[in-house]
């Protein structure tokens, strides 16, 4: 059982390293999403609040797990379209959006 687990086989050689697969491309746009909205986020130095709302403001009622690959790099060009936390203050502020308030999320 040990050798089995140090990644031997019955003969007693290494077992070959079979590498993970390439994620799918939804999977990897999910991915890819994620860390270009972090990075902007962290760029523009947004409050929690700011965030959550900037997340609101573009998925609306959608679950992130409902976007195609295309509509996730679409939205995450919308992100970095706000050029500052001022900017992205504005449009939370015009969309009347209020942090903690359900009434005002869709």
């Amino acid at each position: 059982m040990g050798a089995v687990l140090a990644g031997i086989d019955a003969c007693g050689c290494a077992a070959p390293v079979v590498p993970d697969p390439a994620p799918p491309p939804l999977a990897a746009a999910r991915v890819a999403w994620q860390a270009r909205v972090n990075a902007h986020e962290t760029h523009l130095a947004l409050t929690l609040q700011q965030r959550a709302g900037l997340t609101h403001l573009l998925l609306g009622s959608r679950s992130l797990w409902s976007f195609t690959a295309d509509e996730l790099r679409a939205l995450a060009a919308g992100v970095e379209a706000f050029g500052s936390a001022a900017a992205l203050q504005a449009a939370l502020d015009a969309a009347g959006w209020q942090p903690g308030d359900p009434d005002t999320w869709g």
